[in-house]
């Protein structure tokens, strides 16, 4: 995610007409390093000279973002449409400059923004619909819309809408069938001993945290505590399971602990229904399924198109 200005809602534009005006109002930046030719025009705050805009003929002007990889992206593209209408064009590059220049520049009817739960980015029509912005230069999204006088419609997004499909999964229901008996009775020593545990000591966490990634490192595998879908320690986690003596047993269930629906930031919690019980076996069974590799892909995550009439 992006960094909000202070000035934003100042440097923000939100029509054609505005980034005609803003254009022709900027003075070029001239200094050691870039002379009245360059045409450099920061777009808001003259010491942002990465962010710019740029004219490409009488009726199109972009915003653009110059950083370590290239120079003069477009990220924002207003157009004038035979002078009834106007449209703008957003694309994503997947970097923090383009969300930070994305975030405060979109036009306030407009709002460029990402999505927690997911990370995915999108373009939302105030009031309306939310359009999947791909991390893509080569899958922009338009929008369009009427424009009489000083009068102007509710945008339509044009072009091409792009959405996003999750990948399809399977469990081996084979081998969980075979490791059942151990993660069953793993869970039931784990949800007894976890009152007596101190979740909310953060050092407590820490310390489990770095002895569980050291024991694998020793190993030669390359563990993550918050990326549990390592094939290569699957077979140390079903001996963890099975060995009621294991030195990391204590470890394997703080993993799953610290990410499920009994703890949270003022500590351990209680299951006080059938509805919470139901959900911590969800958590346990979606844990198991992901540190044991038990899931695989019938078909992976994709970005499917769809053409829209103008």
């Amino acid at each position: 995610m992006g960094f909000y200005r202070t000035n934003a809602e100042k440097e923000r534009i939100n029509s054609f007409a505005e980034a005609e005006a803003r254009y022709n109002d900027v003075k070029p930046v001239i200094s050691k390093n870039h002379t009245k030719g360059d045409d450099i025009r920061p777009v808001g705050d003259r010491r942002r000279k990465w962010e710019r805009i740029v004219k490409v003929s009488d009726t199109c002007y972009e915003l653009t973002v110059t950083d370590y990889y290239h120079d003069n992206t477009p990220l924002i593209r207003w157009e004038d449409i035979d002078g009834y209408y106007e449209q703008v064009t957003f694309w994503n590059n997947g970097r923090v400059s383009g969300y930070t220049m994305l975030e405060n520049l979109c036009p306030i009817d407009l709002v460029f923004f990402v999505e927690g739960s997911t990370g995915r980015q999108y373009v939302g029509i105030a009031g309306g619909d939310k359009c999947f912005a791909p991390k893509d230069m080569q899958k922009p999204i338009t929008f369009k819309r009427l424009r009489s006088g000083d009068l102007l419609a509710s945008w339509k997004q044009v072009g091409t809408r792009y959405t996003f499909k999750h990948a399809m999964t399977r469990v081996n229901k084979q081998i969980k069938e075979a490791v059942k008996p151990l993660t069953d009775k793993f869970y039931k020593w784990v949800i007894t001993t976890y009152p007596m545990l101190p979740l909310s000591d953060y050092q407590y966490r820490y310390k489990m945290q770095r002895e569980f990634e050291e024991y694998f490192n020793g190993k030669g595998i390359n563990y993550t505590w918050y990326n549990r879908g390592n094939p290569d320690a699957v077979e140390d986690k079903i001996n963890m399971l099975r060995d009621e003596e294991h030195e990391m047993r204590l470890h394997l269930a703080m993993e799953w602990l610290v990410d499920s629906s009994l703890y949270d930031y003022n500590g351990n919690r209680t299951v006080t229904s059938q509805e919470d019980a139901t959900k911590v076996r969800a958590s346990w069974n979606r844990f198991v399924n992901r540190t044991l590799g038990l899931n695989f892909n019938v078909e992976e995550e994709k970005i499917e198109e769809e053409k829209i009439n103008d």
